[in-house]
């Protein structure tokens, strides 16, 4: 029981702390941040024949221990304390570490155990399902103009909206710079979000580690002719869980703009629909 315990505390202490949404949230936020400063900071390491100068990108300090030793936890003082504006992505995400305005989960669900699924897989079913709601939500504006009189055909207004990039303001194609769709509405872009899938098991996946054990008998003189003996499951049937693995989907948005965080719940949700799989949790405060 007491193995079998300890196997069960290995998976909560996944599920409960290393996994955490906040832990999570942070951990991806310093990546942005270091990708944000890659091409314009540099640490310094050995010169070799691929860095004649001895300075070396953040991503490339992986590439020789001289310069990954230089590559410490201040490097994010070291960003913060430069005022170059080629740098100013890296601070403001920096700095919404250290103000708590942390990318949000979204909220989560409980996948299948011989899932296949990705972490891109997920990713494209998400900006499918928000693609997919936006058309829902033109068509019905669509169906509600024409219930209310409009003539797309004559009213010249109405043509600048619909009619697209030829007769369309400059302003409503910029999606990927503003985020905004034709109707001047936010729009979700992959960008704004990112996934994870992720499980959480007792030490060897969806197998029971007990049966790698083996136990000597304490009523039994130890000797060299001892044998570990393996304990069935008969023995501790009650201890022992339906399953020893479980997987989850989760999805978090890096906008702090409420309009794209409702969009990527609903998006969530909507691919939950369309893939057979229970409405995800809802997220829970960001404040634990």
């Amino acid at each position: 029981r007491e193995s079998m315990e300890l196997f069960a505390t290995r998976k909560q202490l996944h599920e409960m702390v290393y996994t955490h949404k906040t832990v999570v949230a942070v951990q991806t936020m310093v990546v942005d941040a270091l990708m944000a400063a890659d091409d314009h900071l540099r640490i310094a390491g050995p010169k070799t024949a691929t860095h004649p100068n001895g300075k070396y990108k953040i991503s490339e300090c992986a590439e020789h221990m001289g310069a990954f030793t230089n590559l410490k936890d201040s490097i994010l003082d070291i960003i913060m304390n430069d005022t170059s504006k080629s740098l100013q992505e890296a601070r403001d995400i920096i700095g919404r570490i250290r103000s708590r305005q942390l990318y949000r989960s979204m909220g989560f669900c409980q996948l299948e155990d011989n899932t296949s699924l990705t972490r891109p897989l997920l990713l494209k079913g998400v900006m499918d399902a928000a693609d997919a709601a936006e058309k829902d939500a033109r068509g019905g504006l669509d169906m509600a103009m024409l219930a209310n009189g409009f003539d797309r055909d004559s009213d010249r207004e109405m043509d600048e909206v619909w009619d697209g990039a030829q007769n369309c303001p400059p302003r409503h194609h910029q999606r990927h710079e503003n985020g905004l769709n034709q109707q001047g509405t936010e729009v979700l872009s992959q960008g704004d979000i990112f996934a994870e899938v992720f499980s959480a098991h007792y030490g060897m996946k969806d197998k029971n580690p007990l049966e790698k054990m083996r136990f000597f008998n304490k009523d039994m003189k130890y000797g060299i002719h001892s044998l570990a003996e393996k304990i069935p499951q008969e023995k501790y049937w009650n201890n022992m869980p339906k399953t020893f693995q479980t997987k989850y989907a989760r999805i978090f948005c890096r906008s702090k703009n409420e309009a794209k965080q409702l969009k990527a719940t609903e998006a969530f949700v909507r691919w939950c629909d369309d893939t057979k799989r229970a409405s995800p949790f809802p997220s829970f405060s960001q404040e634990h």
